[in-house]
């Protein structure tokens, strides 16, 4: 929501031009300076303040992480 490909109440509008496009998944080997993802961004400010946010987002290890399951139980 923060670059505009979100709504935070019913009469915003969505900006289809921007979003993040992640290209390293979990579990993937990253070698330093290599790209994880792709932020696009229509403002400066925005594309800053969401590259902040994505990269606190994430950690890294030399060890493989534990892989979880994405559904966790069914009701």
């Amino acid at each position: 929501m923060l670059l505009g490909a979100g709504r935070e109440n019913k009469d915003a509008t969505i900006d289809l031009g921007v979003g993040v496009e992640v290209v390293k998944k979990v579990g993937d080997k990253v070698a330093k300076g290599e790209i994880i993802a792709y932020i696009h961004a229509n403002h400066e400010e925005k594309l800053v303040a969401a590259k902040e946010r994505f990269l606190k987002a994430y950690s890294y290890s030399e060890t493989q992480p534990v892989k979880t399951k994405i559904i966790k139980h069914i009701l």
